[in-house]
C-alpha cells in the first residue's frame, strides 16, 4: 500500500502500473472481456424477467407458495420429513 503512490507516479497511470507489475504475483488484475450475447442472455434480457424497478413480480411465485406449493412433490416430502422429527 505505500509502494503504490511511487509506482503510480513511476508509470505514469494506473494501467500502466497495472501493466508493469505482471501476472506474475499471486494477485493481480486482468482485462474484463465482455463476452457476446448468447441467445439465453438475449431472450433473458429482452423478458426483462430480472428487471429491477418490479422485483415484486420476480418473487411472487414463491408468495403463493412457490416450490413447497399444497399437494405438490416436495411439499409432501418435507412434511413427511417434518413428521419424522416430532
Amino acid at each position: 500500500p505505500d509502494e503504490v503512490p511511487g509506482l503510480l507516479e513511476q508509470a505514469g497511470s494506473m494501467r500502466s502500473m497495472i501493466e508493469s507489475l505482471g501476472s506474475g504475483r499471486r494477485r493481480t488484475l486482468r482485462r474484463f472481456e465482455l463476452e457476446a450475447n448468447g441467445s439465453v442472455q438475449q431472450a433473458l434480457a429482452e423478458s426483462a424477467l430480472l428487471d429491477p424497478e418490479k422485483p415484486d413480480e420476480m418473487f411472487e411465485p414463491f408468495a403463493k407458495g412457490g416450490l413447497f406449493r399444497k399437494r405438490m412433490h416436495l411439499s409432501r416430502i418435507r412434511n413427511r420429513l417434518k413428521r419424522k422429527k416430532a
